[in-house]
């Protein structure tokens, strides 16, 4: 009886330990995701801020082009027409 006792002491003794493996390894990859997380949110507002900074230099240059087409004209217009300016 004692033998089995001591075997299940043993045993238990086991169980514990790898519960305890077990648990810290548990926290860890839950610290892990907790990290990617939030690195994948910083990742995620800084590709958004990136696509507005993008969309705002897209329109700026769509500007910048259309005004050199207008001045453009306008000097070809004024070379052709003698331009009092």
């Amino acid at each position: 009886m004692q033998t089995y006792i001591s075997e299940a002491e043993t045993d238990l003794h086991v169980v514990e330990n790898k519960t305890a493996v077990a648990e810290i390894s548990s926290q860890q990859t839950l610290e892990l995701v907790l990290d990617l997380q939030a690195r994948l949110k910083e990742l995620i507002k800084k590709y958004t801020e990136n696509e507005e900074n993008v969309r705002k230099a897209q329109d700026e240059a769509a500007k910048a082009e259309e005004e050199a087409k207008t001045a453009e004209e306008v000097r070809v217009s004024c070379h052709s027409h003698v331009c009092m300016l």
